[in-house]
């Protein structure tokens, strides 16, 4: 497959505004896109001066951060060169995350006993702080049978289209139809970006933990403390930078801890007061 060129933007180098290109290829032309589109060879190749660096935040996932970390780091480290960071940051767990994760090769950090802002959003939260690179990519601890191209699929589109702020992925979940998420998405957060969020409600997994970001331009975006995370950042980079700034990207089959209803819905409630707080939010905005 021939790809065409991409220019690469420098997101360090304020104030940076999403501006289409006039030259841009009819192919990188879309919002959604597929990571065949973009191999290994070729993000290594148009990443230029880019730096990248991935974000794991966990809690209690001894199980599998460690082939998540070793996947990224061979996939995209020594085989190829297009990440720069691997950077787990631990969230008080208690079955040996941490030590699992260095092990693995990644750099560590805890969260502070008492953080200003506990949780994943937290977590998020500093690893923005500790990472100095120019995209981060956020990935789940939690993914099993882990393949790298989660990670890489996202990164791609940024190179592709310097318009783009954001880049979810979007996956297909064995034992669910189509590019149907999960329960809180499909029956919450899908049906509540519909009617309030209208632009973003095309997204096939918006509460999706892997998300691509040029870092400069979300580090102040307020964060949740907890499972609202994800929908927050979304909404907010598409308030402040317009729809245009999110795009997604299948990154295939994806496979994660299957959660207890009572989890489901702790995170339903959560979901919902962000979404409705964001929205009411946005109505009175000037």
């Amino acid at each position: 497959m021939s790809l065409p060129s991409a220019r690469v933007t420098d997101a360090r180098t304020p104030p940076w505004r999403p501006t289409h290109s006039p030259t841009l290829s009819a192919e990188f032309a879309t919002a959604s896109f597929n990571h065949r589109q973009f191999p290994l060879q070729w993000i290594a190749e148009h990443r230029a001066d880019t730096t990248i660096g991935v974000c794991i935040p966990a809690h209690n996932e001894a199980g599998t951060v460690a082939a998540i970390v070793g996947a990224i780091r061979t996939d995209l480290m020594e085989q190829r060169s297009i990440v720069d960071r691997v950077l787990v940051v631990d969230d008080h767990s208690q079955d040996g995350t941490a030590a699992a994760a260095a092990a693995a090769g990644a750099e560590v950090v805890s969260l502070a006993e008492d953080p200003p802002l506990p949780g994943k959003g937290g977590a998020m939260r500093c690893g923005m702080d500790n990472l100095d690179t120019d995209v981060v990519v956020f990935c789940d601890a939690d993914i099993k049978e882990f393949h790298s191209r989660l990670v890489s699929g996202i990164i791609g589109p940024l190179l592709a289209r310097p318009d783009l702020v954001m880049v979810k992925a979007a996956y297909e979940r064995p034992g669910v139809l189509g590019d149907q998420g999960g329960r809180v998405t499909e029956l919450c957060a899908k049906p509540l970006l519909r009617c309030l969020q209208p632009q973003l409600g095309w997204l096939s997994q918006p509460l999706a933990g892997e998300t691509a970001v040029r870092r400069e331009l979300v580090r102040d975006i307020p964060l949740p403390r907890g499972y609202g995370i994800e929908v927050a950042m979304l909404i907010e980079v598409a308030r402040r930078f317009g729809p245009g700034s999110v795009a997604q990207c299948d990154v295939g089959t994806r496979i994660h801890r299957n959660r207890s209803l009572s989890d489901l819905a702790r995170q339903a409630d959560e979901v919902v007061a962000t979404v409705l707080g964001l929205s009411r939010r946005t109505q009175t905005d000037p």
